[in-house]
């Protein structure tokens, strides 16, 4: 409710219109956190539902273990949390990034003393429950099972949280379902490069096989399977790369090449775009390579490839980006998948935590667990986020001075010479 009515305060602050045709950015940000919170509350109530009714406990305390007995219904929840949290692959991302746009246009009516207040007060408040909700994903879905209840039988709740969930993923892909006024800040790009979608989305494609394989498959050929999207992808760079040095005026920053895919997937790839994504798919497929290897002792990989995928789709998105919001889903597809890894062991066995056991600094004992780790991790990343969003939209408010309307929002001017990455906010003509 608080973000809700943040956005609808952010646009009364910078001037209303009486035109229900253009809505302004930041109420286009409330609905769809509206929406956002709606489906993830839905996902997790429904969760709680189904520990009263059918585990037979109310105690928070007295669950766990949930990802071993219930898989299905632990990755279902997990995509409530990831709604309520604002990442993807959900419309969470998209509302809580609108309304980070939206809130860094305000400095210029409140002042940069209000301003600075309201920020510090998003940092804390997306801190904070970004430490409460993994948290409580920690102590209710991870850890040692309390009894051997399997959720994922009781199709009352397994087939509405799948549908929920299914829904939220498809409004991440096409937001103006929900708002149609979003459109107002989107332009299609022209473009026939078909590799450079593919050089993103071919890791998170081997992430969704992988764990769409069956738990005995052996582990060697279901590492086989993600290093074998890895290679395509990073062999389809190293193609990009040498046809951006083909191009007879090899600028460095201005993109050679465009796609735009779903809503707002737009990609490019300038000279500087295309070396970078030769060094994040080349360095990801050897790292992919050696963890065959390495990590073959381990009996639960399907969790690890998911994520691994998922990772290196994060940073090539950021690279190949043509707009804002395709970065920041990147960027922070890159926080989240670095909690799934560090997190990676769920059961935080004795094996996986990292310092020595009764070593105590200033009385702390020195030793982290992998969830604790990976609470860390998404807490500090989430926070540092904040402010990126926040300069951002200030950014990108200076360039197109309205909330109105502006495909300069979402929307890069690959004819512009400036030295900056293409999905910096350009003004439209």
């Amino acid at each position: 409710m608080g973000y809700m009515l943040l956005g609808a305060s952010i646009s009364f602050f910078l001037g209303l219109r009486g035109d229900l045709v253009q809505i302004p950015l930041g109420i286009v940000a409330s609905i769809l956190v509206y929406v956002s919170h709606g489906l993830g509350k839905a996902l997790l109530f429904m969760s709680a539902g189904a520990s009263i009714t059918e585990l037979h406990e109310r105690d928070i305390s007295k669950l766990g273990g949930l990802y071993l007995t219930s898989p299905t219904h632990t990755t279902l929840s997990f995509f409530g949390v990831l709604n309520i949290l604002g990442l993807p692959p959900t419309v969470g991302l998209v509302s809580e990034a609108l309304l980070l746009f939206s809130t860094g246009q305000l400095i210029q009516t409140v002042g940069l003393g209000w301003f600075s207040l309201l920020a510090l007060g998003l940092f804390i408040a997306i801190g904070l429950s970004s430490a409460y909700a993994t948290y409580l994903f920690k102590n209710v879905y991870a850890g040692r099972p309390k009894g051997e209840t399997d959720l994922d039988k009781a199709k009352e709740y397994t087939l509405p949280m799948l549908s929920i969930a299914v829904v939220s993923v498809l409004l991440f892909l096409f937001p103006q379902a929900a708002v149609s006024s979003l459109n107002n800040f989107i332009t299609v790009v022209t473009g026939h490069a078909l590799l450079l979608p593919l050089i993103v989305l071919l890791p998170a494609l081997g992430s969704l096989v992988t764990l769409a394989t069956p738990s005995k498959l052996n582990q060697d050929v279901r590492g086989g399977i993600l290093v074998g999207t890895l290679a395509l992808s990073m062999l389809l760079s190293w193609l990009n790369l040498s046809q951006s040095l083909s191009q007879p005026s090899r600028l460095f920053f201005i993109p050679s090449y465009t796609y735009q895919l779903f809503t707002y997937f737009s990609f490019s790839s300038s000279l500087l775009q295309a070396i970078l994504a030769v060094f994040v798919s080349t360095l990801s497929f050897f790292i992919g390579l050696y963890s065959v290897g390495y990590m073959k002792e381990d009996n639960v990989l399907r969790r690890y490839w998911g994520f691994f995928g998922f990772f290196v789709s994060s940073p090539l998105a950021v690279v190949l980006a043509d707009n804002a919001l395709l970065f920041i889903s990147g960027w922070e597809g890159t926080s989240l998948a670095s909690y799934g890894l560090i997190s990676y062991w769920l059961d935080d066995n004795e094996r996986n935590v990292v310092g020595d056991f009764g070593r105590r600094i200033l009385g702390v004992e020195f030793l982290s667990k992998p969830t604790t780790s990976g609470i860390r991790a998404m807490v500090f990343t989430r926070v540092g986020d904040v402010g990126l969003l926040l300069g951002m939209g200030y950014l990108i408010y200076l360039t197109t001075g309205t909330q109105y309307f502006g495909s300069t929002l979402l929307y890069s001017d690959t004819e512009s010479s400036e030295p900056f990455p293409s999905w910096c906010p350009r003004p439209s003509a």
